[in-house]
Parts: structure tokens; C-alpha cells; sequence
């Protein structure tokens, strides 16, 4: 009699154990999906932050540009009316027939007119030599290691620096995923001007590309195809001999 309680002691103890071991198992499982999951939303917050910090940036260069060119339009409206007014009143006074004032006057108003467009030249470059698109993204290129980076530029236009911004922003994007993600060992980019839109074209020649950790799941190519979006156009990319992505931007759509 003994024995049998003890065995059926046995078997509810047995059949405790069991279902507690479950019950843990269950809890450790759900702590390490939360753990996971908490892991994920850091790596992701600290990856939006830093993408924040680069759109702040951003924002504080093109707030800069448009003072610059605020003053740029000011300065031109007042000196350039004072200038242009002094010419026309010159010309007027060269009329007065007196040899010696009309040669004088002559020198001054080619000085003057000299004058008014070295400050039209000097303020149209004030607005424009700020970003110098191919410039500037042959200086990322030229300071980028461990990749070997083929530029094609054909913009024959000048582009609003708003754009130029964000343009030179897709390719540092590239860049950077390529260097940290990719396998690759050279890349071609290319900034095309097509009739209704500019075309953006990167590929690289990886045979590895783990896009999906890409800026923690794609955070960089969204905010590429945000871009996209911005000037109502495509954004695309694929993984088939190398990693390639296609930014159109269409004309016509400042922001």
C-alpha cells in the first residue's frame, strides 16, 4: 500500500516537473523573442537617428544656401539699380558737348560698366558654385578605399541645389552600403539627364550583398525611395551579378 501512494507521489511529481519544464521553456522562448525583438528596434532607432542627424544636416546646409542667396538677390537689386541708374545718367550727361567731360565721362562709364558685370558674374556664382555636383561626388570618390569607383556625368545643366543635395546624399548612400555590405571590389555610377527626367544608375560587381541589413532593414533604401517620391519619380533595385539600384527624379518637381 505504501508503495502504491508513493508511486502515484512519484507520478505527480513527475507529471509537475514535465508541465514546468514546458512552462519554462514556453517563458524562455518568449524572453528571447522579446529580447530580440528589443535588440531589433535599437539597432533600428539608432539607425533612424543617425539617418535624422544627416537629414538635420542637410537641412541646415540648403537653410544656409537659401540665405546666401537671399542676400545674393538683395545685393542685386539694391547695387545693381544704384549702377545701372549712374550709366543712364552718364550717358545723359555725355550729351553736353564738352570734349574733355565726354572722354572722361566715357572712362567712367566703362568702369562702371565693367563694375556692374563683375558683381552679376560674382552673385550668379554666389548661388550656383555652392555644390558642384560632379565635383563634389568625385571627392567622395577619390577618398572612398577598397573600391574602385567609375563615374559617368552628363547634367550639361545646372540643377537646383536642393536636388544637387539630395543626389550627392543617394550616392554617399550607395557608397557606404556597398563598403559595409557587399563583396564587391568596384562599382559604376552614373548621373544621366534624360529628356523628362535625371536618371541615377549604381551597380557594383559583389557576389555577396545582404540587403536586408541594409541600414537595419533597408532604412537606406527607404530613405532613397522617399526621394524618389519626393520628385515623383521610381526607385528600384535588385541582386542579380552584383547589386544595382535605379534612382528617376522627374523634372520639374522642386521641392
Amino acid at each position: 500500500m505504501n508503495l502504491n501512494i508513493l508511486i502515484v507521489v512519484l507520478s505527480f511529481i513527475s507529471i509537475y516537473l514535465s508541465i514546468s519544464t514546458d512552462r519554462l521553456n514556453e517563458i524562455l522562448i518568449q524572453n528571447r523573442s522579446v529580447r530580440d525583438k528589443l535588440k531589433e528596434d535599437t539597432l533600428f532607432l539608432r539607425k533612424y537617428n543617425e539617418q535624422l542627424k544627416v537629414d538635420e544636416e542637410k537641412n541646415i546646409q540648403i537653410a544656409l544656401l537659401e540665405e546666401r542667396n537671399r542676400i545674393a538677390r538683395e545685393l542685386h537689386d539694391s547695387i545693381g539699380h544704384t549702377i545701372s541708374s549712374s550709366i543712364i545718367q552718364l550717358k545723359a550727361l555725355k550729351l553736353i558737348k564738352n570734349g574733355n567731360l565726354v572722354r572722361g565721362l566715357d572712362a567712367l562709364g566703362k568702369n562702371l560698366s565693367t563694375g556692374m558685370d563683375d558683381i552679376r558674374s560674382n552673385l550668379y556664382n554666389l548661388r550656383n558654385e555652392s555644390i558642384d555636383l560632379e565635383y563634389n561626388i568625385n571627392e567622395i570618390i577619390d577618398e572612398t578605399i577598397g573600391l574602385n569607383i567609375n563615374l559617368t556625368y552628363n547634367i550639361d545643366c545646372d540643377l537646383d541645389y536642393k536636388l544637387k543635395y539630395d543626389i550627392l546624399a543617394a550616392v554617399k548612400e550607395a557608397i557606404n552600403n556597398t563598403l559595409k555590405h557587399s563583396s564587391a571590389d568596384s562599382m559604376d555610377i552614373k548621373i544621366l539627364n534624360q529628356p523628362k527626367f535625371y536618371s541615377i544608375i549604381i551597380n557594383d560587381n559583389g557576389t555577396i550583398y545582404d540587403y536586408k541589413k541594409d541600414s537595419d532593414d533597408g532604412i537606406g533604401l527607404y530613405s532613397m525611395d522617399e526621394m524618389a517620391k519626393k520628385y515623383k519619380g521610381i526607385f528600384n533595385y535588385r541582386f542579380e551579378d552584383g547589386f544595382r539600384l535605379h534612382l528617376t527624379l522627374m523634372k520639374g518637381n522642386k521641392i
